[in-house]
């Protein structure tokens, strides 16, 4: 009586919720199912491991994972034709209906349809979760390899782009920028599956960061080159016309070696805005650039006055003038001496110019 009285208050307690003995069979039959079925599934997914892990790109990846998956579940629900083959065992839906009973399938499908649509939908989110959380982990890695290769490819399409002559640096950036991204956002949505929550903003984030600091890093290498170019070009404008200049020592040489400077470094400023703006720079970057140019130019000129006037050369500078000034007239023209002419006054002439 007392084992009868506790029963009863269970069964008519509604807050209790007690599974009918349908649902219990539809949970253990759809448990076990899911296991079976995840025995495949585990050994389906393994082959990708590895590639990923090696930082290669798997591919058709989204639709080989969607397929696993899709098999896995499709084993999984708790179908009514899986609840018969318990029944066919032998096993019991409800009191007093079995297999044997000529009744069973309409009280089954009678009393079966307040149950197993929950009993179905609860057991597939289960399964659906278990899955996409085993595959979770290819996606993050697939979407690292994706953001790698990106780089690569950036990085490869920018300096294919910069050998080729009259390549601008912004615009050829901008276009291996978006071609990057676009192959990202390709594969990252090629592997993104239904039903799930996953996301790739973030590592798409990352990835045009990444891009953003590659191409300013890049930027700041060839407005080096182009520095270093410019310097160069600069040097060999002023190389003639400053030896020129100190080659022929007289009143307006220094001035004809400023002259040849700002023509020189005029030219330099002009080529400089030209290729600046394929860079983009602002109005200060820009600024700083023609300050620095002009510093190097002052350091290459005084460089080269230096390089023409050292010891050994500038002897042979005033070697060669005296020659000259002694040697050829004021036309220009050859001495021809005579044992009677005067050598003293030409010699004290061209000694003093010198």
């Amino acid at each position: 009586m007392y084992s009868e009285a506790i029963w009863e208050k269970i069964v008519t307690n509604k807050d209790l919720d007690l599974p009918t003995q349908q649902e219990l069979l539809a949970q253990f039959r759809c448990d076990e199912i899911a296991n079976l079925a995840f025995v495949t599934f585990k050994d389906s997914i393994k082959d990708f491991r590895h590639p990923i892990e090696s930082g290669q790109l798997v591919d058709n990846l989204g639709p080989q994972m969607k397929q696993i998956r899709d098999i896995a579940i499709s084993k999984c629900p708790c179908r009514m034709s899986d609840v018969k083959r318990i029944v066919e065992r032998g096993g019991k839906i409800s009191k007093g209906i079995s297999f044997n009973d000529n009744r069973f399938i309409e009280s089954f499908d009678k009393d079966a349809s307040r149950y197993h649509p929950e009993v179905y939908k609860r057991k597939r989110a289960e399964v659906l979760t278990k899955a996409n959380s085993m595959l979770e982990s290819f996606f993050v890695g697939q979407l690292k390899n994706l953001h790698k290769k990106a780089v690569a490819q950036f990085s490869s399409e920018l300096q294919q782009a910069l050998k080729k002559d009259g390549a601008e640096f912004g615009a050829v950036s901008t276009i291996a920028k978006d071609n990057a991204t676009a192959f990202f956002l390709r594969g990252a949505k090629a592997i993104k599956l239904e039903e799930t929550d996953w996301e790739y903003e973030e590592e798409q984030f990352q990835l045009e960061q990444d891009l953003h600091e590659f191409a300013a890093t890049q930027r700041e290498k060839e407005i080096g080159k182009m520095l270093t170019s410019l310097e160069k070009q600069i040097k060999k404008d002023l190389e003639d016309p400053i030896k020129l200049a100190l080659d022929h020592p007289g009143p307006g040489m220094w001035g004809r070696v400023i002259t040849a400077y700002h023509q020189t470094m005029s030219g330099a400023e002009t080529l400089l805005h030209k290729r600046a703006k394929t860079f983009e720079l602002g109005q200060e970057e820009q600024q700083t650039l023609e300050d620095n140019l002009r510093r190097q130019g002052w350091v290459l000129l005084t460089m080269k006055i230096q390089e023409e006037s050292v010891d050994g050369l500038l002897l042979y500078k005033l070697l060669n003038r005296f020659e000259e000034k002694f040697q050829r007239d004021e036309r220009g023209l050859p001495r021809v001496w005579k044992p009677d002419d005067d050598i003293d006054t030409p010699f004290r002439k061209a000694r003093d110019e010198v």
